[in-house]
This record gives structure tokens, C-alpha cells and sequence, in this order.
């Protein structure tokens, strides 16, 4: 007996672990945030997975705010954001900081002002997905874990507009049900701001029809328009070549998957760029577009069945987004702060099953482990410490293991039970 007794004392230490998973796991992103503060005192820069170019925090905001006021907006910078975010960037640069020279300057002046604004976004967020979640209970330890996650930390570190994209994304899953139009006119924002959320239209036809989706398209197009003129600037037609640019660009080496993508597709990356690895990249890209195929076959079935059976249209619209993040070679790991509104709905309807549980606690989590250098120290200037730092070129494990926690993630969304 005494035998047996430690093993099933240590069964139930891991039961109550598994049990109490998002509270352990909100524990360990503490202890990360105690471990980033320490080792910037120590290094003056943040460490890995955090972006690598040191220097560059906060400008995917500031580049986006100091071309908007230019008239290269989608000319030079090649942008692929709608002049809905043109106008915003406009909006959101202070009048005293509209001559800066470059964006660099315009951080210079106006940065006070863009933390102000992503600590109350911040903010924002946090109460609208305690709100999606209802009345379950512990809820607020769902909230702190999707809202201290890495890649709530990451878009933060980035100034990046998708958290204005995740509180429209929200509003649609609180008022989407009820106020129909309403819901429509959200949507319609949500994508123009990021157009990857396209492929919500496929829960709208499901839920409302083909009238609805056409509805959505009309606004859309006419907002394009209305803001395009406000703008100025008859160069906004120029997105569709823009985004196909920017998604051939993909993740283009080393430095990216530091900084964690979400897609399957970083592998042939990772075999282009060699690191001692002999399988070609040609056999890594032929299974890769193996699994996207299977991958939509399941998405297509599942909304088939959806359709029929007149299904909760938020499901659908997370498994839709979960898919396209799988099959891009663009996404950031930013991105993964859309699905949390949808996750949310169903935990707050007690729907969520545990294997997407498992998948959405652990694509929260940061896996700084450095695998392997793979070249010199890069020279940076540290935008936070105002220092020159020297940045290791090293691939870590966040960048290998993302891809494989959000195909699990989607594994575990096709699996459930999909109900009115």
C-alpha cells in the first residue's frame, strides 16, 4: 500500500493541475513577466520571442499614423490596410506631431500619447471578453490568462491596430445575435480594419443567409469609398496587388520565426535557410499542402453540417479564422488575439471542449528557449533602455511549436459538438 500511495498522491497532484490549468498558466506568465524585467535590467532589450529589431517597438502604430499623412500611404509603403485605417492613422496622430520627418520622429514625439492609448484598448478588451464570458465562474482567471498571454504581449510590444480589430471583433460577439443589422455594420468594420476577417462572411451566410453577406459587402465597398474620398488619395485600389505582395513576402527567415508565426508553412522556411536539417523544402511544402487540403476538407464538412442544422454561427466563424491563420504564411503571432472573443463565447457557454481548452492555454504561453544561433549578434539600438545592445540571431522554440499548438487548437474546434 505505501507503495501505491505515492503514485496516486501524484495522480492527483496532475489532476488538480489539469483541473486548474488556466490559474497555473497565469502563474507561469507572471513568472515570465518577473523573468522579462529582470533580464532587461540585466540586457537593456527584451528577450526572445519578442520582436528581434529592438528599435522598432511600437512602430507597426507609428509607421502605419506617419504614412497615413503621406501621400505614399499604399505607393511606397505598399500598405494593405483600408483607407479606414488611413483615416484612423490621421486621426490618432497629435497635430503637434504631423511634421515629424519620419516614423521614428513621430514615435519620438507622440509615443506618450500610444501607450496611453494601447493601455486603455488594453483595458477595453479585458472588459468586453469578461462580458462575452457571462457568468461562469472563474472567469476572471480566463480573462487575466488571454489578456497577459504572449500574444497579448506581443501585439502591445508592436503597437499593432489588430487590438482595435479584436474589440470590434468582440462587440460582434456580444451584439452580433441580437441586433442583427447592428451586427452587420460591426463586421463590416471588423474587416475593413483587418481584411483577413473576411472569412467571418462564411458565419453570416450560415446564420443569416446570402442577403446578409451581400448587405455586409455593400457597406463594406461603401465605406471604401466614403473613406478613400475623405482620404484623398485614389491609390487605395492598389490593396489587392499590395496584399498579394505582402503575402508572397511570408516569413521570410530566421529573424521572423523568432518572433513566432502561426503557420505550418514556417517549416519550409526553416528548411530553405538550412541550420543542418536535410530534408528539402520541396517534400516539407508537398506535405504542407497535404495537410492544408485535409485541413479544409474538415472545415467544409463542418460547415456543411452547419448550414443544415442551423448552427451557432460563432463557431463556425472561429474555426473559418483558425483555418485561415493555418493556411497563410503571413499571420503573426498577434494574430491569435482574434480567435480570443470566439473562444471566450464558448467557454461562457460552458461548450468549449477540453482538448481546445488544452490547444488555447498553451498558444497562450511564451517558450523563450533560444534552439540554435543562426548568425552574428545583430547591433541594435534599444528603443526601451535607449542603449546599444547587441541582439542574438537565434530561432526559438515559440517559433516551432505555435504552428503546432494552433493545428491542435483546430483539431480540438472540428471536434465539437456543434449545436444552435
Amino acid at each position: 500500500m505505501n507503495k501505491i500511495r505515492p503514485r496516486h498522491q501524484f495522480k492527483e497532484m496532475i489532476n488538480l493541475l489539469v483541473e486548474n490549468k488556466e490559474k497555473v498558466a497565469l502563474g507561469y506568465l507572471l513568472l515570465f513577466l518577473l523573468w522579462c524585467f529582470l533580464f532587461f535590467y540585466e540586457n537593456h532589450f527584451l528577450p526572445a520571442p519578442f520582436f528581434f529589431d529592438k528599435y522598432d517597438t511600437l512602430m507597426d502604430f507609428f509607421n502605419v499614423n506617419w504614412w497615413a499623412n503621406t501621400p505614399d500611404f499604399y505607393t511606397k509603403y505598399k500598405s494593405i490596410y483600408t483607407p479606414i485605417n488611413a483615416y484612423l492613422g490621421k486621426l490618432l496622430t497629435s497635430s503637434d506631431c504631423m511634421a515629424s520627418s519620419s516614423p521614428f520622429s513621430l514615435r519620438g514625439c507622440d509615443v506618450r500619447f500610444g501607450i496611453i492609448l494601447f493601455c486603455s484598448v488594453w483595458v477595453l478588451n479585458s472588459y468586453l471578453l469578461f462580458k462575452i464570458l457571462g457568468d461562469i465562474t472563474g472567469k476572471i482567471w480566463w480573462v487575466a490568462l488571454m489578456m497577459f498571454s504572449f500574444p497579448m504581449m506581443f501585439a502591445m510590444e508592436r503597437g499593432n491596430y489588430i487590438m482595435l480589430g479584436m474589440v470590434f471583433t468582440s462587440l460582434w460577439v456580444l451584439m452580433g445575435e441580437r441586433y442583427r443589422v447592428l451586427g452587420q455594420f460591426i463586421l463590416t468594420l471588423v474587416i475593413s480594419i483587418k481584411l483577413g476577417m473576411f472569412v467571418l462572411l462564411m458565419s453570416v451566410w450560415i446564420r443569416d443567409g446570402w442577403k446578409a453577406v451581400l448587405a455586409v459587402m455593400l457597406m463594406f465597398f461603401a465605406l471604401l469609398v466614403i473613406f478613400g474620398l475623405a482620404l484623398g488619395d485614389p491609390h487605395w485600389t492598389g490593396i489587392p496587388s499590395n496584399m498579394f505582395a505582402f503575402q508572397g513576402a511570408g516569413v521570410r527567415g530566421s529573424l521572423e520565426l523568432s518572433a513566432a508565426a502561426t503557420t505550418p508553412a514556417v517549416y519550409a522556411y526553416i528548411l530553405r535557410d538550412g541550420y543542418g536539417l536535410h530534408i528539402t523544402a520541396g517534400y516539407i511544402m508537398v506535405g504542407y499542402y497535404v495537410l492544408a487540403v485535409i485541413l479544409t476538407v474538415r472545415a467544409v464538412l463542418l460547415i456543411i453540417h452547419a448550414k443544415i442544422t442551423n448552427s451557432d454561427y460563432r463557431l463556425i466563424a472561429l474555426v473559418a479564422l483558425s483555418l485561415l491563420m493555418l493556411l497563410s504564411t503571413a499571420p503573426g503571432y498577434y494574430s491569435l488575439i482574434l480567435l480570443f472573443p470566439f473562444l471566450a463565447h464558448l467557454l461562457g457557454r460552458g461548450e468549449l471542449n477540453e482538448c481546445s481548452k488544452f490547444f488555447l492555454v498553451a498558444l497562450c504561453l511564451p517558450y523563450p528557449v533560444e534552439l540554435l544561433l543562426v548568425a552574428s549578434d545583430f547591433g541594435v539600438t534599444s528603443f526601451l533602455s535607449d542603449q546599444d545592445v547587441l541582439v542574438p540571431k537565434s530561432l526559438t522554440l515559440q517559433g516551432i511549436i505555435s504552428p503546432l499548438l494552433l493545428l491542435g487548437l483546430y483539431y480540438g474546434l472540428t471536434k465539437q459538438p456543434v449545436k444552435r
